[in-house]
């Protein structure tokens, strides 16, 4: 999966290159380490199977507005979330994703090749860090 337009972060680097070579992920869906400044709605393992997706992007565009709120309250020009945030955030997220019926074995578009499970959320609100 790639991003339908060219994201450039830090150093150069390409969102899409990153997300081909290792699969997409973002912390919250929402924000990407080293991709300063760069929100998205409806990014990687936010899809639902199971309800409405509107919980899920009212959550994530608070979460931005927050941010936002963040960035002008300090005067700063930019956010970046740390590698560490996002690493942990998705090791929890793959590992409670073991547990879903996502990851029973059958390979589908939910996946990477891995069979890492990059498009549905594995849980419920309490999942927030």
């Amino acid at each position: 999966m790639r991003p339908p337009f060219e994201v450039t972060g830090v150093g150069g680097a390409d969102l899409g290159a990153l997300w081909l070579r290792d699969g997409p992920e973002a912390c919250l869906g929402v924000s990407v380490a080293d991709f300063p400044n760069f929100f998205m709605i409806v990014g990687p393992n936010t899809g639902l199977g199971h309800n409405s997706m509107i919980y899920m992007i009212e959550s994530q565009v608070q979460y931005i507005a927050d941010c936002l709120r963040v960035l002008r309250e300090r005067n700063a020009r930019a956010m970046n979330l740390r590698p560490d945030v996002q690493r942990g955030y998705n090791a929890r997220l793959q590992k409670d994703m073991r547990c879903s019926v996502w990851s029973s074995g059958c390979h589908s578009w939910y996946q990477t090749q891995s069979g890492k499970v990059t498009a549905l959320w594995p849980g419920d609100y309490r999942f927030l860090p």
